[in-house]
């Protein structure tokens, strides 16, 4: 008989958009969009939005105020 597969934990996060064209924003995690079967495990989000802040909570339904010094791609990076 075969070993059963094991079980991983997988997070995905996306943005409601992909191109945005000004160099200010709010970013706001509606914590009616957070879904998760191990939602009591999670502790924290974290947010890098790369405009020289470093990481910082993202509290569910709080706006995040970003700006930046110029226009262009910026990878924004989460953990958990």
């Amino acid at each position: 008989m075969a070993e059963p597969l094991p079980e991983l934990t997988t997070v995905a996060i996306s943005p409601s958009i992909t191109t945005y064209k000004l160099t200010y924003c709010n970013v706001i995690l509606p914590s009616g969009l957070f879904v998760s079967n191990m939602i009591s495990e999670v502790s924290s989000v974290q947010f890098d939005a790369e405009d020289g802040q470093g990481y910082r909570a993202l509290q569910f339904n709080v706006p995040l105020n970003l700006s930046y010094a110029d226009t262009g791609w910026k990878h924004w990076q989460f953990r958990i």
